[in-house]
């Protein structure tokens, strides 16, 4: 219930938990989509007893309910090591020791090569970017990637840079060419919504099923979205749209609009791609809004979680790579790594002995990934749950969750936003960045941060769009070296692939949506063929 003047109506979440005037609140950030929508983590005693939107802003059911799965019984609490077939608990002094030694030996013996790293989008600015040096500084190697970029659109960051979501408005015509919009990023289907209802915008809708925009449109197209911009290219370009009225309805509403908004797809196959930059070109002012289903997909490829280029979208060659080695005091590896792909594929091969992943969980995404996990010789996992690929590791640690520690992330917008810690870490849990610099340390590596502050300061100084960037503000996309490029920094692969959780729609499964309790009682799954 978001008003209830005598406060008889609440949620179940909340019931009898507290009153609302003896909670505390801390400002943070949703960390489901690419959204990112502030919301205010309400506590009592310092546990967090609900969450509620900041002023003016929106919270899709997973914003507003998913929080509880911070509490779930199968957190993490303590460091895991395995003897023998199973895990146990131990001391984090003993789990450091054991990746330590593993790491150094496998290097040693094989090389930084034969060692990987999978980053994650679950994590902020500052967990991804000591990650990344870590593997790059410490262990010696620029195999470190996220598989998080199967599902990002081709020419993010690229051709596509999205425009500010509560802007959607000030376009005369919206082209939506994804039927899931409104599942795989809620706000932005909610400003599509207020832009068409309350501002009278035309909606074009590229759509064959059905969704709640369907109603909205001024003009549906019951097309793919390849042909459906294939006939408007043609119909923009002269030629005649013949006895497709809807198509010929839409060309005019795209060529008598002054500013367009164009809603990328999730999922862009290179002909799509194509397509779009071919329109775009027939049209006045363009701002594309691309879909971006995980959550800080756009920090993560900031801070450099890339296997070829350094933090900035910094490509790796000599120049580069002396610059970061002096700013980092480090001997680093000069040429590109392996991507994600690569590296799944390598552990298949037996060129990549030992991996390292930092909040992702590729068997529950993949569950052919188990087989491949399995060949390693030493498998790192840190987590805030036990999960599928937790239980193949040789040492499982426990991170702290989103609501447990402070940081920032950027949204698909490319908007600094900051979180704030709500709850201590349950257990022994800790902040990734605290986790990485310790196992660091114990390589002989010389991190020292005592503070995201300090992390973030270092970002300022080597990574340009975000020397001056304040919190709340979205850095320039004329900042970005690969700016019109034609740069492409989303992954596919035929063998690596997500089986029915595959959009994470927004009610779908999930690392944390499956132990969202509250959730579990409206979530479904989407399962398409």
């Amino acid at each position: 219930m978001e008003i209830c003047p005598v406060g008889a109506l609440t949620t179940r979440q909340f019931k009898y938990k507290a009153r609302v005037w003896n909670l505390e609140k801390a400002q943070s950030v949703c960390n489901y989509c690419g959204c990112g929508c502030t919301m205010n983590y309400e506590t009592r005693e310092g546990r967090v007893v609900r969450v509620s939107p900041t002023k003016n802003n929106y919270l899709c059911s997973k914003g507003r309910f998913g929080w509880d799965a911070i509490h779930h019984p199968d957190r993490l609490t303590t460091p895991k090591m395995r003897v023998g077939d199973r895990l146990v608990d131990c001391t984090w002094d003993e789990a450091l020791s054991v990746i330590a030694t593993n790491l150094k030996v496998i290097r040693n013996k094989r090389g930084a090569g034969s060692i990987g790293g999978l980053g994650s989008v679950r994590t902020t600015n500052e967990d991804a970017y000591v990650f990344q040096k870590f593997m790059r500084s410490v262990v010696g190697t620029n195999n470190v990637d996220m598989l998080a970029r199967l599902k990002i659109p081709k020419g993010l960051n690229g051709a596509f840079f999205s425009g500010e979501l509560n802007r959607i408005g000030e376009n005369d015509v919206i082209l939506v060419l994804d039927k899931d919009t409104t599942e795989i990023n809620p706000l932005t289907g909610i400003e599509i919504i207020r832009a068409v209802s309350r501002k009278g915008r035309r909606l074009i809708f590229v759509n064959t099923g059905y969704s709640k925009l369907n109603k909205l449109a001024s003009v549906m197209l019951p097309l793919s979205v390849e042909d459906a911009l294939g006939k408007l290219v043609s119909a923009l370009s002269g030629a005649k749209a013949g006895k497709d009225e809807a198509v010929a309805a839409a060309a005019d509403h795209l060529r008598a609009a002054e500013r367009v908004a164009m809603i990328v797809p999730a999922q862009v196959s290179d002909a799509e791609s194509s397509r779009i930059k071919d329109l775009a070109k027939l049209l006045n002012n363009v701002t594309y809004y691309p879909l971006v289903s995980r959550s800080n997909v756009q920090g993560a490829l900031d801070m450099g979680v890339l296997s070829d280029y350094y933090p900035g979208y910094q490509k790796i060659h000599t120049d580069t790579t002396a610059s970061f080695a002096g700013s980092w005091d480090a001997i680093l590896p000069d040429t590109p790594g392996m991507t994600a792909i690569q590296m799944m594929n390598g552990i298949a091969s037996g060129t990549v002995a030992a991996l390292y992943i930092m909040g992702d969980d590729p068997v529950g995404s993949n569950s052919p990934s188990q087989a491949v996990l399995q060949r390693l010789d030493f498998l790192v996992v840190q987590d805030i749950f036990m999960t599928d690929t937790a239980k193949l590791a040789d040492v499982v640690l426990p991170a702290a969750s989103s609501a447990e520690k402070e940081g920032t992330v950027t949204n698909v917008e490319r908007r600094l936003q900051r979180l704030s810690r709500a709850e201590q870490p349950v257990g022994e849990s800790k902040p990734d960045w605290e986790i990485i610099q310790a196992v660091a340390r114990k390589m002989g590596g010389s991190m020292n941060y005592g503070s995201v502050r300090d992390i973030m300061n270092e970002i300022r100084s080597v990574v340009p769009m975000y020397a001056d960037l304040a919190i709340g503000a979205c850095w320039p996309e004329e900042k970005s070296p690969l700016a019109g490029t034609d740069a492409d920094l989303s992954l596919f692969s035929d063998s690596v692939k997500e089986v029915i959780t595959a959009e994470r729609l927004l009610f779908s499964s999930g690392v944390m949506i499956t132990r969202s309790r509250e959730l579990e009682t409206i979530r479904h799954i989407k399962v398409e063929v």
